[in-house]
């Protein structure tokens, strides 16, 4: 959603609206992969592997 309102805002050529929404956009998508990558080590420790070890599908 925040990748859509910059389009549009710049697309309008609202500046400082687009700036707001880029970094709300690159700050959610870093915080979202944390997130994704902290469950994963959290599976993995509870299987007693390393966080990249490649077993499984």
């Amino acid at each position: 959603m925040a990748l859509g309102l910059a389009l549009v805002a710049a697309g309008y050529g609202f500046r400082g609206w687009a700036l707001i929404a880029g970094v709300v956009c690159v700050v959610s998508f870093v915080v979202g992969v944390l997130v994704i990558m902290r469950g994963h080590r959290r599976v993995k420790e509870l299987e007693g592997q390393a966080l990249f070890d490649q077993e499984g599908h």
